[in-house]
């Protein structure tokens, strides 16, 4: 299920904050990734993206909180999300990403086919990396995507297939 990314480049200079995070650094422009983030975009509400957006705000989500927060990510708006199923009792397997304006400046991008310990790292029940991309081909706005795979609780009574 993909989520509408409504980015609109603009002539003005941004502004790139330099950021250690775990083994990388990375130059993001979190006020421009917040702005995007505050556009009303349509989110789905099939019951598996329902719980993914309350499971991230329970406690034992915090420092993926935190971490997407420092980057000007709204946590509840994943840009792609999927659901693979129940992963062990209680939780199910999520994978997607979020867009951020922004680079690495120190450490290895990851993608989906190269998915690995040497370009991605664990936070809590998160494995995250990040994906060099660009805003529509255009490869003057510095864009990345953060790919994610975790174990999410599930929060609803009735099992679903």
């Amino acid at each position: 299920m993909g989520h509408p990314c409504n980015i609109k480049t603009t002539e003005e200079e941004s502004v790139l904050k330099e950021l250690r995070i775990l083994d990388w650094i990375v130059k993001v422009d979190v006020e421009r990734t917040k702005e995007e983030y505050l556009k009303d975009l349509d989110l789905c509400e099939c019951v598996y993206c329902q719980n993914y957006r309350g499971s991230i705000q329970l406690k034992e989500c915090s420092s993926i909180l935190g971490f997407l927060m420092q980057l000007g990510i709204d946590p509840l708006k994943p840009e792609y999300l999927s659901e693979y199923g129940e992963e062990k009792k209680g939780y199910r397997l999520y994978n997607g990403s979020y867009y951020v304006f922004g680079q690495l400046a120190e450490g290895k991008y990851c993608s989906s086919s190269e998915w690995n310990e040497s370009n991605t790292r664990g936070i809590g029940t998160f494995t995250v990396g990040f994906e060099n991309s660009s805003y529509k081909g255009d490869k003057s706005v510095p864009m990345m995507n953060l790919l994610f795979e975790a174990s999410i609780p599930w929060l609803f009574l009735d099992e679903v297939e």
